[in-house]
């Protein structure tokens, strides 16, 4: 530990307090998916804290061709991924191991003290 509630990462001074959190409101066009995942690739590599959340359909992203790379990342403990439903009658049966459904009202407090990356 650095400085109080501070570590080393790679030559910088990271925050124990501070997360992040990346927003996927859509599906993206497959491009940009990948740079999504790579940003939070990214993120981790530096041992960043960060949790994806995929808002409205965007969890079509977790099915899929694609699927396997974002599972990965909470199988390997890389991230934290949640699916958002706005439709209290989803009651999240589908979702893959390692992926946490919340309701959309949970987020202003899930994730009060986070800084948000919108995609």
């Amino acid at each position: 530990m650095g400085r109080s509630g501070s570590r080393a990462s790679g030559g910088l001074i990271v925050s124990e307090r501070r997360r992040y959190v990346v927003s996927i409101p859509a599906p993206p066009p497959q491009r940009e998916a990948r740079e999504l995942l790579e940003l939070v690739l990214a993120a981790a590599s530096l041992d960043l804290p960060v949790e994806v959340v995929f808002e409205n359909n965007a969890a079509s992203l977790l099915s899929g061709p694609a699927a396997g790379a974002w599972l990965q990342l909470a199988e390997q403990g890389l991230a934290s991924l949640f699916v958002v439903s706005t439709d209290d009658s989803d009651p999240f049966d589908s979702l893959a191991p390692g992926v946490t459904g919340l309701a959309a009202a949970e987020l202003p407090l899930r994730f009060a003290q986070r800084t948000w990356i919108r995609a």
